[in-house]
């Protein structure tokens, strides 16, 4: 038994992978009405993955094609490299891009910013995607309220006191996920929190719904030069 993936088990995989991706595709029509708005704009995608899963690195298929550069913590399978072929996957760091300042016109990142541990960790990773950013930076993360923790595939247990959460998966056998460096989910309280902290302005936080409910976090950040 796949004590990190039940939907495995069952032979579910497949299926939530494709709604995961239609909501993917959902999520990029919301955040980009405008089907140009990424056309000829140099892009930094942080947190590209191995997963070769439909819905693994999903909005590299939705950006127009653009120049595009991904960073990831893993070394990317030839198998991933062949789908993007207008995307340059970099082996690296979000918490320390090796990149000048203003380089980018769009920083954007998704599903990543609830596995880089504690919350001076989530501050720092926002701060280096402003930093590299020249005009936007969207960063997407779930929803810690809403019903489905989408990791572990269980329902209402991660509303939970963090501590209890992680015991409790822990017994279940996923101790990777029962780690904070690996699973942080934030709220847009912590968020908002969070924010304050770095000193920047112009943020926007918007709610994204799956089914109605609150699924998704989208955090707009604009530099404030690109504002006047």
């Amino acid at each position: 038994m796949n004590k990190e993936n039940f939907t495995l088990n069952f032979g579910l995989d497949k299926f939530f992978d494709s709604i995961v991706y239609h909501h993917r595709k959902n999520m990029y029509n919301s955040i980009f009405p405008d089907s140009d708005a990424t056309i000829n704009r140099d892009i930094l995608d942080i947190g590209s993955t191995s997963d070769t899963g439909k819905s693994s690195n999903a909005f590299l298929y939705f950006f127009p094609k653009s120049k595009i550069i991904s960073i990831s913590d893993q070394v990317i399978k030839n198998e991933t490299k062949l789908k993007f072929p207008n995307v340059d996957f970099v082996l690296g760091d979000g918490l320390s891009l090796n990149y000048p300042s203003n380089k980018f016109d769009l920083v954007f990142s998704n599903a990543v910013l609830e596995h880089v541990g504690k919350y001076e960790n989530v501050k720092k990773f926002i701060l280096e995607a402003y930093r590299v950013s020249r005009e936007d930076v969207i960063l997407i993360t779930p929803n810690r309220w809403f019903p489905l923790e989408t990791h572990t595939k269980i329902v209402l247990l991660h509303w939970l006191p963090k501590q209890v959460f992680r015991k409790f998966i822990r017994l279940l056998g996923m101790d990777f996920f029962s780690k904070e460096e690996n699973l942080n989910l934030l709220s847009c309280r912590d968020l908002k929190k969070i924010l304050a902290s770095t000193g920047i302005q112009g943020y926007k936080i918007q709610n994204l719904r799956f089914m109605g409910l609150k699924s998704n976090i989208v955090v707009r950040l604009r530099k404030e030069e690109s504002l006047r």
